[in-house]
């Protein structure tokens, strides 16, 4: 904000300012009220020069009042007022307003921006839930899992150099307190969002293994996840019991536990390792459940990457099927 403040020329601020001054001190109150409220001005530089002139302390308080009127509201329609409940709780937070409070409104208003695939969106509010925390000195536990959330973003929002970047530094956060959890979590969201069948990246594979002996057995679901990005890291491998081991591991953890992502993490893996003409039948039945765990959890994403798998393997089908002698497999043009 101070870089806006800091660019309106200093004889229009003066102007602007002295005139506000002579409509009294009822009006002055009510006008930087608007001015950090988000209100519309006729003219921008009107409200940027009244909320520039507030003191640090003075913006802060007017924010955390604005957050305590939206609070009800945002309750009632999250939709329209929750963002803004967590802006304004953000803003109160840079002066004496409660920053674990901010934090967590801020980390709903992210899952609700990302509902309507404002992922970028939704990065901004958690980095500045991290920063609300980070300036108080304390809370690493949940600065590493707003830090996991913001790298997921994005990765979701396609910038996946920022995403790295972030996910790098949670890692980091996540070993400092000892989080294994949030070690695996940095590393999936690290690998991207959807199925990708590339050649292995040695540094995530080694990665994703280390991850695996973090998270141990304590966590069934977790751990299938990253199992199955092995088995899918492995894709190419030259020694294919290894991602069979994975993926079969992967799938039986899964189904053992009580964790949808798990099973459609899982359901993928396996999918991936039995590509080929001779797993049209497999494959097809494995789509078909990733489609129906979909339907029943509302997940659009998963239903999307079901369909496609779908689509490709009834492309492949026919090259399951005997060939007259003499005419080619189609393999090679459905899977590149």
């Amino acid at each position: 904000m101070n870089s806006i403040f800091s660019s309106t020329p200093a004889f229009t601020a003066e102007t602007v300012s002295r005139r506000v001054s002579a409509l009294g001190s009822e009006a002055r109150a009510v006008l930087d009220a608007g001015a950090v409220s988000g209100t519309e001005f006729v003219h921008a530089i009107v409200r940027d020069t009244l909320a520039g002139s507030l003191t640090a302390t003075r913006r802060a308080r007017l924010h955390e009042l604005f957050a305590a009127a939206l609070e009800q509201r945002a309750k009632s329609e999250p939709q329209r007022y929750l963002v803004a409940l967590a802006n304004h709780a953000l803003e109160a937070a840079t002066g004496a307003g409660d920053a674990w409070r901010a934090a967590e409104l801020a980390e709903r208003g992210a899952q609700r921006a990302g509902a309507v695939l404002a992922y970028e969106d939704a990065a901004a509010l958690l980095r500045r839930a991290e920063s609300a925390l980070a300036r108080r000195g304390d809370w690493l536990e949940r600065q590493a899992e707003l830090r996991c959330a913001q790298g997921e973003a994005l990765q979701r929002a396609g910038l996946g150099d920022d995403a790295r970047r972030v996910l790098a530094g949670a890692s980091e956060l996540a070993r400092t307190v000892g989080r294994p959890d949030l070690i695996a979590r940095a590393v999936l969201a690290t690998g991207g969002a959807s199925v990708t069948i590339l050649g292995a990246e040695p540094e995530l594979l080694g990665a994703l293994e280390e991850a695996l002996d973090a998270v141990g057995d304590a966590d069934p679901g977790l751990r299938a996840r990253v199992l199955a990005r092995i088995a899918i890291q492995r894709a190419y491998d030259a020694a294919p019991e290894r991602r069979e081991a994975a993926a079969a591991e992967a799938l039986a953890l899964a189904r053992h536990s009580d964790d949808p992502a798990a099973l459609a993490a899982a359901l993928s893996a396996r999918h991936v390792v039995a590509w080929g003409p001779d797993g049209c039948e497999e494959r097809m039945r494995l789509a078909d459940e990733m489609l129906g765990l979909a339907e029943r959890a509302g997940d659009r994403e998963l239903a999307l990457q079901a369909r496609n798998w779908h689509r490709r393997t009834r492309a492949l089908a026919p090259c399951a099927r005997p060939r007259p002698a003499g005419r080619r497999c189609e393999c090679r043009r459905v899977l590149r």
